[in-house]
């Protein structure tokens, strides 16, 4: 049975990125970040939205209450994606999973092994 070395004490989130190469960090922030932004409010769970936008790119980050599954999160915010009316060329992506834990996979000799998951 896994058991967690340490708690988990990291926020469940979830980001949003977005590029438009060749518009401003105005552009950005009114026909890419604020779109996302109005679509992704409701989610279940969901405390806190921030939003980034620069040059050709916007950031969106989704902070979910500690009583989420971050699965689950990502899951629904991947269905509201495919609902945001975008500009022509401009395709949101979901950022990787970074939430890593340590967990006791066995022992040998020993030692314990360690894996991150």
């Amino acid at each position: 049975m896994p058991v967690e070395a340490y708690p988990d004490i990291a926020d469940n989130y979830v980001n949003i990125i977005s590029q438009w190469p060749g518009h401003s960090a105005e552009e950005m922030e009114q026909q890419v970040s604020v779109p996302v932004e109005i679509q992704m409010f409701g989610i279940p769970h969901l405390t806190t939205v921030r939003s980034e936008s620069i040059f050709g790119l916007s950031l969106v980050t989704l902070i979910f209450d500690d009583q989420s599954v971050n699965d689950w999160n990502r899951q629904k915010v991947l269905e509201r994606i495919t609902q945001v009316n975008m500009p022509a060329g401009v395709v949101p992506q979901m950022g990787t999973d970074w939430s890593l834990t340590a967990r006791s996979t066995g022992t040998q000799s020993g030692a314990t092994i360690r894996r991150m998951t």
